[in-house]
Order: C-alpha cells, then sequence, then structure tokens
C-alpha cells in the first residue's frame, strides 16, 4: 500500500511538473509584445470574427499577416494589414491564401520604413468594421486598435554562384564552363545551363 502511494504521488507530480513546463515554453515562445492576457485573449479565427464583428467589439485579439500600407497622421498610425492565419508561435503562417483585410490603428508613430511590406502580428481590441475601398472596389475592413506588435524577418536562403558549375561533366560536351560566354547555352539535349 505504501508503495503504491508512493508511485501515485510521484507519477502525479511528474505530470504536473511536465505540464507546467509545457504551458511555460508555449508561453515563452510568442513575444511579450503580442502575447496579451491568457483569459482575455479571443482565440477566435479572423474568419469568425470578420463574419460577426460586433460579437468581438471590445475583446482582445491576435491577428497577423503582410502590411500593405501604412498612413502616419499627427496623433495615429494606420497599418493595413493582409491577413493570414497564425502559427502557434504567433507568426503568420506563409504560403497561405490571405484571409482578408484589417486596419490597425495606433496611437504611436510606426515608421513605415519598418513595417510596410513586412509581416506583422498585431494585438490590440476590435473596435468594429470601417466602410473603405481597394482601388474601386467598396470593402468592410475589421478595424482594431493595437495594444502590442511583432515585426517579422523573413529568413531569405541563396546559393552564390561563383561562375562555376559543378554540375558539368565531359559527357556533356562543349563549350566547357567557365569559358567566358554569357548566357544560356546548350551543354545536352533538352537541357541547358544558364550563367
Amino acid at each position: 500500500m505504501k508503495i503504491s502511494h508512493f508511485v501515485a504521488s510521484h507519477t502525479f507530480r511528474g505530470v504536473m511538473l511536465s505540464s507546467v513546463i509545457i504551458f511555460l515554453s508555449a508561453c515563452a515562445s510568442v513575444p511579450q509584445s503580442i502575447r496579451g492576457e491568457p483569459g482575455a485573449l479571443s482565440p477566435a479565427s479572423f474568419e469568425k470574427i470578420s463574419q460577426a464583428p460586433s460579437l468581438y467589439q471590445g475583446r482582445e485579439v491576435r491577428l497577423g499577416g503582410k502590411v500593405i500600407n501604412v498612413i502616419n497622421l499627427p496623433e495615429k498610425t494606420i497599418m493595413e494589414i493582409a491577413v493570414l492565419p497564425l502559427a502557434r508561435s504567433a507568426k503568420p503562417v506563409l504560403g497561405d491564401s490571405y484571409q482578408g483585410r484589417i486596419l490597425a490603428y495606433s496611437k504611436n508613430f510606426i515608421d513605415p520604413v519598418n513595417v510596410r511590406h513586412h509581416y506583422i502580428t498585431v494585438l490590440g481590441q476590435i473596435e468594429g468594421t470601417e466602410s473603405l475601398k481597394i482601388g474601386q472596389t467598396p470593402y468592410r475592413f475589421l478595424r482594431l486598435n493595437v495594444a502590442g506588435y511583432q515585426v517579422w524577418q523573413q529568413e531569405e536562403n541563396f546559393i552564390p554562384f561563383d561562375g562555376m558549375s559543378y554540375a558539368w561533366s565531359p559527357e556533356w560536351g562543349y563549350p566547357l564552363p567557365g569559358d567566358g560566354l554569357n548566357g544560356v547555352y546548350p551543354v545536352a539535349d533538352g537541357s541547358y545551363l544558364v550563367r
């Protein structure tokens, strides 16, 4: 009886400790600037919010996407954001379709150079909607008052080209790589090498 009680109590402690660690690591993966209050943050998606914005008015939400435009006015900055779904880390999911657009209002000056055409996640309260136009087409934007934001840096990887073709083989024929020719030339039937 004592052994089973000992094992049960240590198992319970282990499970509780693991749960706390997982919870804290999940919180740590979302930057502080967009974390929000756990009980106050609405888990609703952009699609649900945009269908019935009045139900979410005054609620704290986290939305993100690509900043399309930034307008600085004397006492506020307005960011037009094309919304993407968010990952668990609150980063916009690249490659997904855009879901719509929001207007994110900030009382602080935000330099357009730092945010325009960048991916961003904003934390704020839903204020309602605003009817404007995208080009000549009327559009109902979801309006949000910004409490915090996180600009994400997109990683770009490229392989530098040093002028040499490391895939050349003598069986492919001429011209040889690095012979000074520029442009596209055939190296085998149906194959092209670009330099």
